[in-house]
């Protein structure tokens, strides 16, 4: 039992009494990406954003459901947010506007900063100030 517990990636397991049970396992980063999405607000994100508006992306259907799975490996997920920070400009506003139409507030904003942070085009004195001009858009 403990090798098959010890291959499981990113998960941790705790046995009960009937069955093994998961773990809340996030780090901080991961539950800040979407802590406050509730069922509701993500499947109203799905149907909002269309197969067209992720190959726009230069994205395969496969790397957007990485980008909304919580325990996508870090550098994999700095990996997908450095090819978007490579996207059509038009095409990305277009489908971060569809987005952050059904998504938390802080949501929107903790994927803006990601999306500046691993941008390698910008400054630190630019992507504060992109930040900054998120959060005053926002309002």
């Amino acid at each position: 039992m403990a090798q098959l517990v010890g291959k499981l990636k990113g998960v941790m397991v705790r046995l009960g009494p009937d069955a093994l049970e998961l773990i809340d396992s996030q780090n901080e980063d991961q539950k800040g990406r979407s802590k406050d999405e509730t069922p509701k607000s993500r499947k109203a994100t799905e149907e909002n954003v269309k197969p067209e508006d992720i190959e726009g992306l230069g994205l395969t259907p496969e790397e957007f459901e990485l980008l909304k799975t919580a325990f996508t490996d870090p550098a994999q997920l700095a990996n997908l947010i450095k090819k978007l920070a490579h996207a059509d400009g038009k095409n990305m506003a277009a489908a971060l506007d569809k987005m952050f139409d059904t998504i938390q507030p802080e949501t929107a904003e903790n994927m803006f900063n990601q999306m500046v942070d691993h941008n390698p085009v910008f400054s630190e004195k630019e992507k504060q100030r992109l930040k900054e001009e998120f959060k005053k858009a926002r309002g």
